[in-house]
């Protein structure tokens, strides 16, 4: 009782300082990328990934025996209802946020026309279907989460495999490459298209590793 009381403790923790980063990215980005204090914020968004993939890969190795022996398409199914119910979890946070966020960009904006209006209301759709990364009309906080739906079926689809140390090396080898070469090409940054993607990818990888 003792060992599931410390296990229970320290997802607890581990939740605790996932939401506090979620917190904290919003804020940088909120921003615009330039707050007076704490200027490597965005550094959180690849330790809500960490986490985030951390939590994913145990979930299925936990029920590995169940998993090992299905097939392809079994393991999707699982992999989509997995994304399925994350998005259900995140919905009131994301709708919350969004409700803010759109109000505070159309109160000033009523004054200046329908114009105006209509150049931020035009990006709620794709805030909804959390598909704002790949839309490129408006760049706001919750980019993380758009980025990391969208590649967890993915992600999922990996973290079923019974290969455990081939996806070892093939996850080591990836992250090493990637991280050490952040800097170096476009693809580890922004906050469009495929670089939130592939940063999302890589970040949840890592929590394989972890």
């Amino acid at each position: 009782m003792r060992i599931v009381a410390k296990g229970k403790h320290r997802a607890s923790v581990l939740g605790l300082v996932k939401f506090i980063a979620a917190v904290a990215i919003v804020y940088f980005y909120t921003l615009m990328g330039a707050p007076r204090h704490f200027r490597a914020l965005y550094l959180l968004v690849e330790l809500f990934f960490f986490i985030t993939g951390y939590y994913t890969f145990k979930h299925f190795q936990d029920k590995a025996k169940d998993v090992y022996a299905d097939s392809v398409e079994t393991k999707s199914l699982k992999a989509l209802n997995y994304t399925g119910k994350k998005v259900l979890s995140l919905a009131p946070y994301i709708l919350i946020a969004i409700a803010l966020h759109y109000a505070i960009l159309l109160i000033p904006a009523v004054n200046s026309g329908w114009h105006a209006v209509f150049d931020i209301v035009k990006g709620l759709p794709f805030d909804l279907l959390l598909l704002n990364t790949q839309a490129g009309v408006m760049n706001w906080p919750m980019w993380f989460v758009s980025a990391m739906i969208i590649v967890m079926p993915v992600f999922c689809l990996l973290c079923q495999s019974k290969n455990r140390h081939c996806l070892f090396i093939f996850s080591s080898l990836a992250c090493l490459v990637y991280y050490f070469n952040y800097f170096r090409w476009p693809f580890g940054q922004g906050t469009f298209y495929v670089a939130p993607l592939i940063r999302a990818f890589m970040g949840m990888l890592m929590g394989v590793n972890i």
